[in-house]
């Protein structure tokens, strides 16, 4: 049977359970490297930022700057798996990335499949221009004060799942070389690491006939039981020394 991508509509802080988003992983791994022939290094190193922020979760919107979902595609924050924000950031003069091309291509914001195939359009002029020079563009400010590649060189990317974390971080993301003090850029690292290790083994899905809506809402988050994540993580600490 097919995966499909679980989603939660909700504010920031709407969570899925662990087993959702390893499904939600593998959705994931089965769009960008079954249907658009992304290397699973480069499906990792996405993943480990999705997780920081939205938790794989494509129905998350950021709550903290005073949006809803009542004036769309106008939004002021961050919305989706790669939380696409507005810009200028958090003043909904203009619309959001996401909502404004779901809209515009016919589609719901919160399904994944479209979400993936929004990220495929990261140097399309017709996706990250939106009219007003801006949008969810690949290095729009490239760089040589941090880490830069091409888009075309990231999807073939075949290095450590540290560097492709970190060339996704700085040029879809970030462009900057300066980190905020709240980005815990280990924490994308490690969670790149362990979507790259849960994809070992996996084939993707045949890709079904494109961009479509999801299941509707699934589970409520976990039992409180350590996950599978948390023990990779702790595991990971005890090599590098932390917990001893």
């Amino acid at each position: 049977m097919a995966r499909s991508f679980v989603y939660h509509i909700g504010g920031s802080g709407t969570g899925l359970s662990q087993a959702d988003q390893d499904n939600n992983i593998l959705c994931i791994m089965d769009e960008l490297e079954g249907r658009y022939g992304w290397t699973k290094q480069a499906v990792a190193g996405a993943c480990g930022c999705f997780h920081e922020e939205s938790g794989f979760n494509p129905g998350i919107y950021e709550t903290s700057h005073g949006g809803n979902l009542n004036n769309l595609p106008y939004f002021p924050g961050g919305m989706g798996l790669a939380q696409w924000t507005d810009y200028p950031a958090y003043t909904a003069s203009y619309p959001n990335p996401l909502p404004w091309a779901a809209m515009r291509d016919g589609y719901d914001w919160y399904d994944g499949v479209y979400q993936c195939y929004l990220l495929t359009k990261a140097t399309d002029a017709v996706y990250t221009d939106m009219g007003y020079g801006q949008g969810a563009r690949w290095g729009w400010q490239i760089s040589s004060s941090y880490p830069s590649i091409s888009f075309d060189a990231y999807k073939a990317f075949t290095g450590s799942i540290e560097d492709a974390v970190t060339y996704w971080f700085y040029d879809l993301e970030w462009h900057s070389s300066q980190q905020a003090p709240w980005v815990d850029f280990p924490a994308r690292v490690a969670w790149g690491e362990y979507a790259y290790s849960l994809m070992q083994g996996q084939t993707p899905d045949p890709p079904g006939p494109g961009p479509g809506p999801g299941p509707g809402p699934g589970p409520g988050p976990g039992t409180g039981r350590r996950s599978k994540i948390w023990m990779y993580l702790r595991n990971q600490k005890i090599k590098k020394g932390v917990y001893k």
